[in-house]
């Protein structure tokens, strides 16, 4: 009966489906499926889901599509390599392009396939293009490795160009790994899957020689961009994500004058000052703006600083009320006023502050606003004005305002420089909806208002408690015995950090616990030489409850165990 189903109706069902492997699968069921199904496989062929094997094959796909009218054939001495279009018209399907993803398949590609690459590059330089009108090739200065998978990326994107009338979702995030092996590291190694990018990772000598990298990366999407005929190609861009080591000014430059429909901007720089003005541009631009998650580094170059977070934010004010979600890491806050824009954010539904200093006059602006539809508020490793800080909580007058949504469903409040002082007290009386709830315990007095929170959250699924290390010698952790049989009837999760350091109170626990877990999470405050005891019990109390081990992670300082 399924395959009676109207086109139409089978393209809505499979629009809805985002595993690569399912939409593979569903080509495969027969011709009409394959029909229906296919450019929603084909509408981000660089997805993160896909294995880089896999990825792999995208490129010799694509690269037919150079000449339409004919296999396109090259000569590799004896032999030829035929690469066929195909049945479909694959890059008129593509609306999702991860620029770092490209570039690092052509990468992969010409790591195993490196005497094919040669030929294909020569074939392009001496048959294909000129070289004197290409602006592909003028951009490239050398004959170099990275030079040439430049090109070959640079003529991917101008396959899909060709083909496709809208990408509606851009990423640019290049990662340490993907450059490293055009650097002087001597551990480097191509099948290492390791993307951290810090500097610390990389040595003093060779910081210049990795951004000389990026530029000459971002330098041929710049150029790829700037292209009149490219630039109608993102006038409907909906995503923008650009990463941490992405050299984003010639881009944003570009985008904030073309791009006016972006929902979500995704932005992580060390420097804001560097892209202080199209950045601004680029969100005052915006017509429906819902998503906006601002990342940096909290150790950043000083100069101009504030005023440039100032005016970064301050540019919300005409966006704000079509904002849904706000994410901010890594930044300081420090002008009062830099918050301002939070008043007019009547439709925002997830709020999280993380890693970031906030004066507590800020905190006052996020207090003051009406907003109610927030259902997820997360503060994490939030700090403020430390003498302020010594008397009251500053977060505690969000939970005050009665114009905060109640119907708050997620709350996560993790903040070790900050004591609770009475901020739990606020939340057991008037939050009664909670799904998930984190929270810190910073003094023995916070421990009656978890057991309120608990009692008035009979919808919780999820618990996490922390106790901050410098707190453990503070807090009773005697409490968890009482803590067990208050647990309301729907948690399945539990994660407790630094509230059980022996066998005996963690047998406890499990044995006395009512409710169905599913995932059961435990951080030691210390290291445990016994741990194997504890994996044991677990082992032996599931099987008695019935309950069969999916995951069991262990070590001296964690244990977690996730059943079936």
């Amino acid at each position: 009966m399924v395959s009676k189903l109207a086109n139409e109706t089978l393209q809505h069902i499979f629009s809805y489906i985002e595993d690569a492997s399912v939409l593979y699968s569903i080509i495969q069921v027969n011709h009409n499926w394959c029909e229906n199904g296919i450019k929603f496989l084909w509408s981000n062929p660089f997805r993160d889901d896909i294995d880089i094997i896999n990825q792999k094959k995208i490129l010799p796909v694509l690269i037919p599509f150079l000449k339409k009218d004919k296999l396109l054939e090259i000569k590799n001495g004896n032999n030829t390599m035929i690469y066929d279009i195909g049945l479909f018209d694959y890059p008129r399907f593509i609306t999702h392009l991860d620029y770092s993803s490209c570039f690092r398949i052509v990468l992969k590609y010409f790591e195993n396939n490196k005497e094919d690459f040669e030929y294909f590059i020569d074939f392009l330089e001496k048959r294909y293009f000129e070289r004197s009108e290409s602006t592909l090739f003028q951009t490239m200065s050398d004959d170099s490795e990275l030079s040439k998978i430049l090109v070959i990326t640079l003529i991917i994107l101008t396959v899909i160009s060709h083909g496709t009338p809208k990408i509606l979702w851009l990423k640019i995030d290049i990662k340490y790994n993907d450059i490293k092996r055009f650097l002087n590291v001597t551990d480097y190694d191509s099948d290492e899957e390791d993307d951290t990018d810090d500097d610390e990772r990389i040595e003093v000598s060779e910081i210049k020689s990795r951004y000389r990298i990026i530029i000459n990366i971002e330098s041929s999407f710049s150029c790829f961009l700037n292209a009149d005929d490219i630039k109608a190609l993102f006038a409907n861009l909906k995503y923008l994500e650009l990463g941490k080591l992405t050299i984003k000014l010639s881009i944003l430059e570009v985008l904030a004058n073309i791009c006016k429909q972006l929902k979500t901007i995704k932005i992580e720089e060390r420097y804001f000052q560097l892209i202080r003005e199209p950045l601004v541009a680029l969100i005052k631009n915006q017509n429906n703006l819902e998503n906006l998650r601002i990342s940096g580094i909290a150790n950043s170059l000083k100069l101009e600083y504030e005023a440039t977070i100032f005016e970064i934010f301050s540019s919300l004010e005409l966006v704000a009320r079509s904002l849904k979600k706000i994410k901010i890491r890594g930044i300081l806050v420090t002008n009062d006023e830099t918050f301002k824009f939070f008043d007019k954010c009547r439709n925002l539904e997830i709020l999280s502050l993380d890693t970031t200093y906030v004066t507590s006059k800020n905190f006052e602006k996020i207090s003051l606003a009406e907003l109610p539809k927030l259902c997820t508020l997360k503060l994490f490793d939030v700090c403020s004005n430390e003498e302020y800080d010594r008397i009251t909580n500053p977060i505690q007058a969000i939970f005050q305002n009665k114009k905060i949504s109640l119907d708050l469903r997620e709350l996560s409040l993790l903040n070790e420089s900050i004591e609770n002082h009475h901020l739990l007290g606020s939340i057991g009386e008037n939050f009664r909806n909670l799904s998930f709830f984190s929270t810190q315990i910073t003094a023995d007095s916070d421990i009656p208002y978890i057991f309120t929170i608990l009692n008035n959250s009979p919808k919780l699924e999820e618990l996490r408690l922390v106790i901050p290390l410098p707190y453990t010698s503070i807090v009773n952790t005697a409490f968890i015995t009482d803590l067990v049989k208050v647990l309301p009837d729907r948690i399945n999760a539990i994660n407790f950090f630094n509230l059980i350091c022996c066998l005996d109170k963690y047998r406890y626990f499990l044995e006395n616990c009512t409710v169905n877990l599913k995932y059961f999470h435990v951080d030691f405050s210390v290291d445990i030489n016994n741990y194997k005891e504890f994996v044991e019990f677990a082992k032996i109390w599931s099987k008695e409850k019935g309950k069969e081990i999916k995951n069991c992670r262990e070590s001296r300082r964690k244990l977690y165990i996730a059943w079936k």
